[in-house]
Parts: structure tokens; C-alpha cells; sequence
């Protein structure tokens, strides 16, 4: 790398809404050249950010021991993927490895060390799920991607890959911004760009102080969605109980009740993870351990919004302190098990009303992945972003915000990712039929996931609803 002049580029992913796991991703490297509805890119672009979602989902876990999470996974990997695209070299490499893009999209032949990866296959698959993503006149709930590029006026970047990341994530143009002069005004727009798209619920992303005259780009990506639940609770039932907590506690949320919801799905399991076999009849006099899983065990059970396309998945530990035992069991193959397990039954269903805003800066946790070159600057390779020679630039910063809103009319959500790269040693601050109950009042897993694809939006866990439960009296 040469010692030139520091500069930046700094990359936005908004998110807003929705999480959840992945079917198959199948397809030989041909196959991969057309994106039919369903085919294989974006069933390879579902597998990828799924895996991703996981992976990211573990360390963030083990950095926030015992604390509540929330993230979207899309808004991350739409903006890595879209930053990877100007990667080279080992650089692009680890951020294809840690992305999870699949093998078929390997390069082999003509400069495989330089460019690893066949970067448009996975791009075609996201810009079929962006095109999902995008509320239709007669869609029953609000959801919106979009993205954009805000560049330094006098920078030259490469035209091929503002126009590849046009094509794919329909961003246009690069917005010319004076970075060099006007720092703190770009970064002000950046945010009103980013708070606008995600309807107010992310604010600030990109906190003062981190855009500088030496930023070069902006990558911005924003997702918002905002559903009601096909079988809304009814109000009148939300009553104050406990919510118990690892470790013994015991904190009063507004938990909220529907006795029969008709139109969820439900599944059981043993605490090795296999499925437990919930009766279909009951006769009255049945013990608990004869249609709920034991000590260790857990249930999952999916919960649809208006329209059936989107749905929110809930995993919860049979044992207040069981959560840790299922993070461990927490993979892409075993989540994608206990989805597939999932039966259509009636569902009395418990779940607290709860608020959750996180804040993140990623770099550790990405770093821990195996995406380290990205963040050297030594050795960081991004020359795909610049129209002739070295880029010089590296990843300094990446934060994310996300916020949810769970009520008894529905969901609200809302993400946002900034990717700050600069250059080489930049450091930056800062029986009867019976009909399963599932009570969500201990901490338990959630995401928010398309149904027909199974990407996930949004993945996070409730551990504590203190300071971010909805109170009861709350519309």
C-alpha cells in the first residue's frame, strides 16, 4: 500500500424491519446466471445472508452476555456486500468467507486471487429480494427498501462499479456531496436521508464527528416495515404479570394474550434438539411432560402478519435459564430444522409487549468472523472503488442501529448499518384438540423473516424487558 493522502469512504445499510432464516440454496455456477422468482441466486443470496445472520448473531451474543439483542441482518450483509464489491485481493476473500458467499460463486480461471469472487451472482440474488421488498398497492403491510450513494464531488470513482452497484441496488447516480469543505452538513444529510427512509425510528446514525473532509463515499441502504398481525391481540387481555428472568428474577411486563390464534404454526423440542412429538388429542387428565417438552426442551412457534408473506418466529427455553443451552444449538442447519418442523395448528400464545433500540459498533464482532484485512491499514484492498490505481482504504468504523416495536396490533422495526473506510493508519474515536400454550415470559429468541424466501430481517433475543417493555396502557 502506498502512503498517499487519508481518505474515507463511508458505507450505510438502513434497515427496517423484519428477520429470519433460510430455506435450501442450491444450484450449480450456471444456474446462478438467471434470477427466475424462487431460483438460484436468490436462494444463494437467502443462504448467504442467512449464515451471516447466525454467525453475527453468535459473537454479538457472546460480546453481550445476558443482555437484549436486536440487529438486521439484511441491512448488515446488503451494505458489506454492497462495500465487497470494491474490495480485491485477500481483502475480498475474507469478506466473501465471512459474508458466507457460496462456493458456486467461486471464481476460477482468469484472475481468481484478485477478484475471488463472482460478486454479480450474489448481487442478482439481492436485487430480486430488494425488488420483494417493496410494498405493492394491495400489499397488507409497509415495507420499503432503498438505497443510495452520496460521494465526494471531486473523487473519481470507478464507473463500472457505480454502475454495477446501480444495476443491482437501484442507488442511480452518486449524489455529489462536499465532504472535503463541508463535512458536518454531509453528515446531517446523510441522517436525514437514513431517519426519512426508516419513517423517523433511526435517528443519528452516523454520529458526529465520524464523517471528516478526508470521506470519500456513502453507501446508504434503508429497509422499514411496519405490519399488523393477521390474529391481533385483544387489548383488553394484556394484563401486567412476570416476566421471569435468568437467574431467578422476576420483572412485571404487559403480557399480552390470544387464546387461539388459528392461523400460526407450532413445533416442540427435546432439549438435544429433536423434535418432541406434541399430541393432536388430549383426553384431560394427561401430565405436563406428556404434551410439553421436558427440562431443556423449547418451543418455537410462528406468528403471521396480514397478507401471510411475513411472520414473526419465537423460540422460548421450557426453563427460565434455558436460553444459553439453545444459543449453543443456534446454526443455520438447526434453525432451518426447527422451521421445517413447524405445523399449522391453534396456538394460545403469551408475549410480552416490549420496545428494544440497540446500538452497535461492529467492528470487533466482524473482525472476531474473520474479517480482518477489511479493517488493516496495511494491507486492505478496495482498489474496485476507484476509476485507476490504489485506493488506499480501509474499514475504520461500522455501527448499526436497530429498533422493534412489538404491540397487540402488530410490528414496527427499523435498521441502519455505517461502514466508514479510510485509508492506511486512519484511527477514528469513539382432547379436545388440543392447543399448545406458549408463554414468551422468560428470555426466548425472535426474528422477523419473509415466509416463501425465509430471509431473515431480523434476528435478536429478549432478556429483560425492564426499561424497554411498551406499558400496558400504551396504543
Amino acid at each position: 500500500m502506498k502512503t498517499t493522502m487519508l481518505t474515507r469512504v463511508l458505507v450505510l445499510a438502513g434497515v427496517a424491519t423484519l428477520a429470519n432464516v433460510h430455506g435450501e440454496a442450491t444450484g450449480r455456477a450456471d444456474d446462478l446466471l438467471v434470477a427466475k422468482d424462487g431460483g438460484a441466486p436468490e436462494r444463494q443470496a437467502v443462504a448467504a445472508s442467512g449464515d451471516f445472520a447466525l454467525d453475527l448473531y453468535g459473537q454479538l451474543a457472546r460480546e453481550n452476555d445476558g443482555k437484549n439483542l436486536f440487529f438486521s441482518p439484511y441491512s448488515m450483509a446488503s451494505a458489506l456486500a454492497m462495500t465487497a464489491e470494491g474490495a480485491r485481493g485477500e481483502t475480498a476473500a475474507e469478506m466473501g468467507k465471512v459474508l458466507r458467499f457460496p462456493e458456486a460463486a467461486r471464481r476460477i480461471g482468469a484472475d481468481p486471487q484478485l477478484l475471488p469472487w463472482n460478486t454479480s451472482l450474489i448481487h442478482t440474488g439481492m436485487a430480486k429480494l430488494n425488488d420483494r421488498f417493496q410494498s405493492k398497492a394491495d400489499t397488507p403491510y409497509e415495507i420499503n427498501v432503498a438505497n443510495a450513494l452520496y460521494g465526494e464531488k471531486t473523487y473519481p470513482f470507478s464507473p463500472d462499479y457505480v454502475a454495477t452497484i446501480g444495476k443491482f441496488y437501484g442507488t442511480g447516480a452518486v449524489v455529489p456531496v462536499d465532504f472535503k469543505n463541508l463535512p458536518e452538513p454531509s453528515r446531517l444529510l446523510i441522517n436525514a436521508w437514513a431517519e426519512e427512509k426508516t419513517r423517523g425510528r433511526i435517528k443519528d446514525l452516523v454520529p458526529e464527528g465520524a464523517v471528516t473532509p478526508d470521506t470519500r463515499i456513502a453507501l446508504l441502504n434503508a429497509i422499514y416495515f411496519k405490519g399488523d398481525w393477521a390474529e391481533q391481540f385483544d387489548a383488553t387481555q394484556t394484563k401486567e404479570e412476570d416476566f421471569h428472568a435468568a437467574g431467578g428474577a422476576k420483572i412485571r411486563v404487559p403480557m399480552m394474550h390470544n387464546a387461539k390464534i388459528s392461523g400460526g404454526k407450532y413445533a416442540a423440542f427435546k432439549a438435544d434438539g429433536t423434535p418432541f412429538q406434541t399430541p393432536a388429542m388430549i383426553s384431560g387428565n394427561e401430565a405436563p411432560a406428556a404434551i410439553y417438552p421436558g427440562k431443556g426442551g423449547f418451543q418455537v412457534a410462528e406468528l403471521p402478519y396480514k397478507g401471510q408473506d411475513l411472520a414473526m418466529a419465537i423460540v422460548v427455553p421450557q426453563d427460565a435459564d434455558g436460553l444459553a443451552a439453545i444459543e449453543k444449538q443456534f446454526t443455520p442447519a438447526s434453525l432451518g430444522a426447527w422451521l421445517g418442523a413447524l405445523a399449522a395448528r391453534d396456538i394460545d400464545v403469551s408475549l410480552p409487549k416490549f420496545r428494544i433500540e440497540t446500538d452497535y459498533r461492529m467492528n470487533d464482532p466482524l473482525k472476531a468472523l474473520g474479517m480482518r484485512l477489511a479493517f488493516d491499514a496495511r494491507q486492505a484492498n478496495f482498489d474496485g472503488l476507484v476509476a485507476a490505481g490504489s485506493a488506499d482504504l480501509c474499514i475504520s468504523d461500522v455501527f448499526h442501529k436497530a429498533f422493534v416495536e412489538v404491540t397487540e396490533k402488530g410490528t414496527e422495526a427499523a435498521a441502519a448499518t455505517a461502514v466508514l473506510v479510510g485509508v492506511r493508519s486512519v484511527s477514528v474515536p469513539q382432547s379436545w384438540p388440543f392447543t399448545p400454550a406458549i408463554r414468551a415470559d422468560r428470555p426466548f429468541l425472535f426474528a422477523i423473516r419473509d415466509v416463501k424466501t425465509g430471509t431473515l430481517l431480523f434476528l435478536g433475543r429478549m432478556t429483560d424487558p425492564t426499561g424497554t417493555a411498551v406499558p400496558a396502557a400504551a396504543k
